[in-house]
């Protein structure tokens, strides 16, 4: 096959990451495959061994005719179904429109309805471009069942499953592993609202007045901004991780809290740490309540209630028989994540999408 892999730019999310992934094994495996980027064709933090190429979206249609375009946002939807220059196949790694209807909700309660209105009306116009994305009869894929599930129920169309994956080698418990700690690890960016990180380190602020011995270690894509720096609390901060030194953390931290509200697509984080053995208190989203069943293998919490996160947080490091059920039972859960049955899924998924547009053309 020929694949074009589409994204926005080439900046680092774990998402971009699980995309280059599939485009390095799917040419391991014999496909043509090249990554276009609307922006900065460079990428300093993965090495990327298939060829990376600058494009234009009102453009698509200079691109080489391929078998597959995959591609990362609902706006290339519709440029890619005029240009026919291969099947249009989303890669739908989160519901975009989730994080819409947050700041909508954000800004009613901060604004009220008339100061608010115009920035909500601009947050509606942008919910309804993504809409009009997703409704268009592209083929879609989900890395989560959750997300199969939302599409089918608020678009009426199927998308195909292919999860995400731990890379091989890294991600995996210590011998043995202390829990007599109290270290908290806290992952994501602060730029990204949805990630809700400044609730995490709220909870923290709140945890370390009861507790002046606990350790805060953060872990971000970029470095420590200004606003973090303030608060003093972060005791230990890394940027750009590789997966040897992420999983290093993950075995050396004593529980993971993870803040995210419904936007969050997988939530990788939680899978690398419960396969290092770390207990992991998680927001009750969809995406954390569905990586196996039943799902006992972590505690959550309401989404935007910090003081609740930080009280579940210290129940937890005072409860050694929990913390040790939980080290067990994530590890189990994330023997599911194995790269061969991602990879597999993804080149199987694109061969039957290949085939089906064929009987399609011959009918």
């Amino acid at each position: 096959m020929k694949i074009h892999v589409l994204i926005k730019n080439t900046l680092f999310t774990g998402g971009r990451k699980e995309t280059f992934r599939h485009a390095h094994e799917l040419a391991r495996r014999g496909h043509d495959v090249t990554i276009w980027t609307c922006q900065n064709p460079k990428i300093g933090w993965m090495d990327v061994q298939v060829p990376v190429r600058e494009f234009h979206l009102d453009e698509l249609e200079r691109l080489p005719a391929a078998d597959i375009c995959l591609f990362e946002r609902p706006r290339f939807a519709a440029p890619l179904l005029r240009a026919k220059v291969g099947i249009p196949v989303h890669f739908c790694q989160g519901y975009e429109g989730a994080a819409i209807d947050s700041r909508i909700g954000a800004i009613w309660k901060a604004e009220g309805l008339v100061r608010g209105l115009p920035e909500m009306w601009n947050q509606w116009q942008r919910r309804r471009m993504i809409e009009r994305g997703y409704q268009l009869p592209t083929v879609k894929i989900a890395v989560h069942q959750h997300l199969c599930d939302l599409i089918a129920r608020r678009f009426g169309q199927q998308a195909y499953l292919v999860p995400n994956s731990l890379p091989a080698g890294f991600f995996h418990p210590p011998r043995m592993r202390s829990f007599a700690g109290s270290t908290v690890l806290v992952v994501g960016p602060t730029r990204t609202a949805w990630k809700r990180v400044a609730d995490a380190l709220e909870a923290v602020r709140l945890l370390k007045q009861a507790r002046p011995g606990l350790k805060l270690i953060r872990v971000a894509q970029h470095p420590m901004d200004e606003g973090e720096r303030k608060l003093a609390l972060t005791d230990e901060y890394h940027s750009l991780l590789g997966p040897q030194a992420m999983a290093d953390l993950y075995r050396r931290a004593d529980v993971l809290a993870i803040a995210s509200d419904a936007t969050e697509g997988f939530g990788l984080p939680v899978v690398e740490a419960m396969a290092c053995g770390m207990p992991v208190v998680a927001t009750d989203i969809p995406a954390f309540r569905t990586f196996a069943r039943p799902d006992d293998y972590a505690h959550f919490v309401p989404v935007g209630q910090p003081a609740v996160l930080a009280q579940t947080l210290g129940n937890l490091l005072d409860n050694v028989d929990e913390r040790r059920r939980l080290s067990a039972r994530g590890v189990q859960v994330a023997e599911a994540y194995q790269p061969e049955r991602s990879f597999q899924a993804m080149h199987d998924t694109l061969l039957d999408i290949v085939e089906k547009h064929w009987h399609m053309r011959a009918a």
